[in-house]
This record gives structure tokens, C-alpha cells and sequence, in this order.
């Protein structure tokens, strides 16, 4: 096996571990698919570059052309998951615009020793500039902890797209020799290794999106999306310290005993789920829902925003329409005061949704 030979196996050794990391990490994960999906581009790549290094050792495995279509089928399947852990979505229209590409380029281009390996080059180049561009786009997207791992994924797409760009060159330059082919296999395992950096930054992205969604089930209420108690109170503490004003209310759906026993749980469930979504969609971000208990819900928002009273005819519309059937709530809602405590407010709050309750429910008592 020649030097530029053994650049190729060790480049694929490279790929195919990092392949069967993922794959063997992907099964616990929530990101299974997307990490399933990255380990079979990497092992794309890497049975390529295999391919590659014995293609002299073993003439009666496949030409070229198969281990060239093995990486350009590696790099796409490899950017498809990168844009899924990004929050993007691959599209089937970037993936046949690379498809009409190679086929372009297959009439396009000269034929020749160098003519194949040059028009799948420029293939991977589209790809890795075509991906990191479109992270770029979405880096606003993304949560402050995630903007590193994010940036230095486009730094690595970045020196990969350098990297085949001045192999490309090369192939210009000096199309044929042995010792283009060794400066080929250098690149191939530059590559490689910048692989090793690429997975890194995946599973840090990854771990951060899966400690956020436990942080998120840890503190909500599975049916209603609602913040659960303990959550509410340590979250709206933190909120009601800031300088800013805000409204709180103690909120009640109305007859809810006779809801479940009349129509059944399964109304009953879809009344608190619909109206309590509605009332998180008019907050959008700018307040909390916590339940307290059963059908009881406290909600804390700015005090410039929105109306208490509107907000809960919104949610029993919404719990109306869900549940089928004639769905109230009372509330009881309150100004926050200076250096007043959580649970000081919520007395309040409460004693003004007892007020609602006693003159007659589905109304809204301001105290």
C-alpha cells in the first residue's frame, strides 16, 4: 500500500469510528434520527475513502466513480442531519438541486482523471457553503448557550469548503502525478479529522437541546403545557424582581366537577389543554401559566399587557370549543406592588377570584 494509500485508510478509519460512535450514542438520545442519520453519512464517507485506499490492492471492487457517489451521498445524507440538529430542515428541493447539479456537471465538465473527482468537488463545496449559510441565516434562532457550538460548526464547514476548494486547484494545476495524489489523501484526512471537531459540535449541540427538553418536562404540566408549581413559583419570584410592573391572577374554571362528571374526563382534559394553550399563545413569551392544582391556574404577565378579562374570555372560548360543550372561568386578577411577596400577591389574587366566584362566576373581579 502506497503512502497516498494509507492517507485514505486512515481517513476512513477516522469516518467509520466516528460513525459507529454515533450510532452507538444515537439509541439514548432524543435526537436518535438525526444522529442515525449523521452515522450513515459519516460511514458513507468513510466505505468511499475505504474504497479509495484499496482500489490498487483489489482491482475487481468498483471504479472510482462508485466511491465518488458513495461521498457525494455521504455528504448530503451528512448535511441533512447537520441542518435537522440545527433546527432546519434539509427540503427535498436542495437535495434535487445537488442531484441536477452532479448530472450537470457530468455533461459539463471534461472527461479525464481529473474530470471526475473535480465535478464532485464542486458538488461537495456547494453543499458545505450551501449548509453553513443557512445556519448563519438561522444563528437568531438559536439560545445564547448554543451560539458557540453554532458558529464553530460554521467554521469547520467553512475550512472544509477551503480545504477541497485548494484540492480542486490542485487538480488544476497538476492533474495527474503521484504527488498530487498524496496531497489529495493529506486533504481527505484533514477532513477527516475536522470530522472529529463537526461530531463534537453536534453532541454539544445536542446535550443542550436534550437538558433543555428535561428542564422543560421537569417543570411542566404534561397535559396543559402549564408551568407546574413549583416551577411557577420560582420562576415568577424571579420575574417579579425585576423593576418592571406586572399583573397576577388566580384563574378558575367553572363547574369543572360536573364537566367531567356530565361529559367525561375526556372533555374535561380537553377544556383545561385548549383553554390554557389559547392563554399561553395570547402571552406569547411575555408571561407564565403555572397550575397550582387541579383546575386552578395562576398566571403572572407585564401590567401593560394585555386584558385580564380578555384574556379569560379567550380561554373559555377556546375550552368551549375543545370540549364541546359550554366551558366558564372565573378570575381574580391583581396589580403587583413594590417589594410585595409571590405568595402575598397570590392571597390577593385569590381573594379576588373568591369574589368572582360568589357573584356569580365567568367573570373577571380586578381588586
Amino acid at each position: 500500500m502506497n503512502p497516498s494509500d494509507l492517507l485514505w485508510f486512515a481517513s476512513a478509519l477516522i469516518l467509520l469510528t466516528n460513525a459507529a460512535t454515533l450510532a452507538a450514542l444515537a439509541p439514548a438520545s432524543l435526537y436518535r434520527r438525526s444522529l442515525f442519520e449523521y452515522a450513515a453519512g459519516l460511514g458513507l464517507c468513510g466505505l468511499a475513502l475505504l474504497l479509495l485506499a484499496f482500489r490498487d490492492l483489489l482491482p475487481q471492487l468498483p471504479p472510482t466513480t462508485v466511491s465518488n457517489s458513495l461521498l457525494a451521498l455521504g455528504v448530503l445524507t451528512l448535511a441533512g442531519a447537520v441542518l435537522r440538529v440545527f433546527g432546519l430542515a434539509a427540503g427535498w428541493r436542495s437535495l434535487l438541486s445537488v442531484i441536477a447539479l452532479i448530472v450537470l456537471l457530468q455533461f459539463l465538465m471534461p472527461a479525464g482523471p481529473s474530470g471526475e473527482p473535480f465535478r464532485y468537488g464542486l458538488v461537495l463545496i456547494a453543499v458545505l457553503i450551501s449548509v453553513g449559510v443557512r445556519i448563519v441565516v438561522a444563528l437568531r434562532r438559536h439560545h445564547r448557550e448554543e451560539r458557540g457550538p453554532v458558529l464553530l460548526m460554521c467554521a469547520v464547514l467553512g475550512l472544509n469548503a477551503l480545504l477541497s476548494a485548494a484540492n480542486l486547484a490542485d487538480l488544476v494545476i497538476d492533474p495527474e502525478t503521484a504527488l498530487r495524489t498524496q496531497r489529495q489523501g493529506a486533504v481527505a484526512l484533514a477532513i477527516a479529522l475536522i470530522s472529529v471537531i463537526a461530531m463534537i459540535t453536534t453532541m454539544m449541540v445536542v446535550n443542550s437541546r436534550t437538558h433543555a427538553a428535561w428542564r422543560r418536562q421537569a417543570e411542566r404540566d404534561d397535559l396543559t403545557g402549564a408551568l407546574n408549581r413549583r416551577a411557577f413559583f420560582e420562576q415568577a419570584a424571579l420575574r417579579l424582581s425585576d423593576a418592571e410592573g406586572h399583573r397576577i391572577a388566580m384563574l378558575d374554571f367553572d363547574h369543572f366537577k360536573q364537566l367531567n362528571d356530565r361529559h367525561g374526563h375526556r372533555s374535561g382534559d380537553a377544556a383545561l389543554q385548549a383553554g390554557v394553550g389559547e392563554l399561553l399563545d395570547l402571552l406569547d413569551g411575555h408571561g407564565m401559566v403555572g397550575r397550582l392544582g387541579g383546575e386552578e391556574f395562576a398566571v403572572l404577565w407585564p401590567a401593560n399587557g394585555a386584558d385580564a378579562d380578555a384574556l379569560r374570555v379567550a380561554l373559555s372560548r377556546a375550552a368551549s370549543t375543545a370540549a364541546s360543550v359550554s366551558t366558564t372561568a372565573s378570575m381574580g386578577a391583581i396589580r403587583h406592588r413594590p417589594g410585595e411577596s409571590l405568595e402575598a400577591a397570590l392571597h390577593r389574587a385569590d381573594q379576588a377570584l373568591y369574589q368572582a366566584k360568589a357573584a356569580g362566576r365567568d367573570r373577571c373581579v380586578e381588586g
